[in-house]
């Protein structure tokens, strides 16, 4: 009997999803991640270090609202770098020196909703697409490079020392825009494309903001992304 009315239950499912034009999918993308950073006091040097290759990956979901615009969502593992090195002089308005390279790897649950407008079919089997959406992160790791070294507010702190302080907070949330392609391929479709997210939210936590004189810098996280895609 159980096993009878889970036939039906998912049967239901599955009709409602073809009614409602719901496709699955996976998701990659190889990224490219770097920092920007936003400095409110003079006699600091606060300089990004470069980018790093990080990537994301995961299913997705798009729900068809009409023929030529659809609601993306899904949900990734996605990772991510902040490299920056700083160099600030002590003065009378900050009477704190502080210097040191930073090199941050993160890691996030990735939740995100977008809305992709289709242009019409060029031939019989590919579209060309643009989306607007926002992408929401919840930090699941973190972890400094080895290379890391930092001196200022507490003294001089080596690899194991900032291993023990909070870097990045728990909450991003980023704007994405994108432009891509998508081919039929018999009753599936694969699908290719740009991705730039740019961070909204200040990534340092509280705990890391005390190496910053007057808790005066913002540091946001950008991507640019490789997007490749299968939806069945």
């Amino acid at each position: 009997m159980k096993k009878t009315f889970l036939i039906f239950v998912l049967g239901l499912l599955s009709n409602f999803a073809f009614a409602q034009g719901i496709e699955f999918g996976v998701q990659i993308e190889p990224t490219v991640s770097f920092s920007r950073i936003t400095e409110e006091f003079k006699g600091g040097d606060f300089t990004p270090a470069g980018s790093k290759l990080k990537f994301s990956v995961g299913p997705v979901v798009e729900i068809n609202l009409t023929d030529n615009v659809a609601f993306s969502t899904g949900i990734f593992f996605s990772t991510r770098a902040v490299k920056y090195g700083v160099n600030v002089a002590s003065t009378d308005d900050n009477p704190i020196e502080v210097k040191g390279d930073v090199n941050v790897d993160l890691q996030y649950v990735q939740l995100p909703t977008g809305i992709k407008f289709y242009t019409g079919k060029i031939g019989s089997m590919m579209r060309i697409y643009v989306e607007i959406g926002g992408l929401f992160d919840l930090k699941v790791a973190e972890k400094f490079d080895e290379e890391s070294t930092f001196s200022g507010v507490n003294g001089e702190e080596d690899y194991e020392d900032l291993e023990q302080i909070e870097f990045a907070k728990f909450f991003n949330a980023n704007v994405q825009v994108g432009l891509g392609v998508e081919f039929e391929i018999g009753s599936n479709k694969a699908y290719a494309g740009l991705n730039y997210s740019r961070g909204l939210v200040n990534v340092l936590h509280q705990d890391f903001s005390n190496y910053s004189p007057k808790e005066s810098v913002t540091l946001n996280s950008d991507i640019v992304g490789l997007v490749m895609g299968f939806k069945f």
